[in-house]
């Protein structure tokens, strides 16, 4: 007896707001389709100056480019980044994660972590998927809108527009969000994993552990000692990427080194 293999289904994602056409609809479908959206929105407890903190510090610590802002018609702001290549969710909801506890830590005042990380939702992640923007709210009487970092102070408090927005206003803010390059991606979340060990990298001697080798000029034992020295940079590495006391930039060069070449420095690529 056969059993035919059902497709995994991917959870929902994102969809473009209904009647989006022109530029509008080319940069959200840009930016935004399957696999490619991470958002954090945040309750309207949170306060403008708060979500700055956290919008620049992505920037600064990650070197992600600015993600878009909006104001989400009804609770508060929200920050849309977008992936260049597309991700299954649960590894775009473990970089948020890792924003929510390694990020928002480096980027806020100590006072402020508890109550902006009790009103933050990561998504993906557990919550609902973000309604559409731009979009009209229930009763049509406000709209939902991407917003230019100089005005975003302006809705706090009130995160709604009074009008429809401009779809080619709208369409002008989205064609200045950068996407994430994969380099940048996989360096976050090789904060929360450590790489893999290489076969054959770092591993001890069976018959002699921890002895430095007899013959030390012969052909093999030049080789284990420049393993040896590749093992103990990628260990260095690894203890800058993982040391909270180390600033957040150096960690992300760190984790970014071990991405490109994980388990040796400099070596494997020819």
């Amino acid at each position: 007896m056969t059993h035919e293999m059902l497709p995994v289904e991917s959870p929902p994602e994102p969809a473009p707001p209904e009647g989006l056409a022109g530029r509008l609809l080319a940069e959200w479908t840009r930016l935004y389709t399957p696999g490619r959206a991470l958002v954090l929105s945040f309750g309207r407890e949170v306060p403008w100056s708060d979500v700055a903190l956290v919008w620049a510090a992505a920037q600064d610590e990650w070197h992600w480019p600015a993600a878009a802002i909006a104001i989400d018609g009804q609770q508060g702001y929200q920050l849309w980044w977008s992936l260049e290549a597309a991700v299954p969710a649960a590894r775009r909801a473990l970089a948020l994660r890792t924003l929510l506890h390694t990020l928002l830590p480096q980027a806020l005042p100590a006072e402020r972590l508890r109550p902006v990380s009790a009103a933050a939702n990561a998504w993906p992640g557990p919550g609902t998927v973000p309604a559409a923007i731009p979009a009209p709210q229930p009763g049509g009487d406000v709209w939902s809108a991407f917003v230019a970092r100089d005005l975003a102070p302006v809705f706090e408090g009130s995160p709604w527009l009074d009008l429809p927005p401009s779809p080619e206003g709208q369409a002008d803010l989205l064609a200045r969000v950068a996407r994430i390059e994969p380099r940048a991606f996989e360096a976050v979340l090789a904060l929360e994993h450590e790489p893999e060990p290489q076969p054959g990298l770092g591993t001890a001697d069976p018959a002699d552990p921890g002895e430095p080798a007899v013959h030390a000029t012969t052909p093999a034992a030049a080789c284990a000692s420049d393993t040896q020295a590749r093992d103990a940079a990628r260990q260095f590495l690894l203890a800058v990427m993982k040391d909270p006391q180390v600033p957040m930039a150096q960690r992300i060069d760190a984790a970014a080194v071990l991405y490109r070449s994980p388990g040796t420095l400099g070596a494997g690529h020819g």
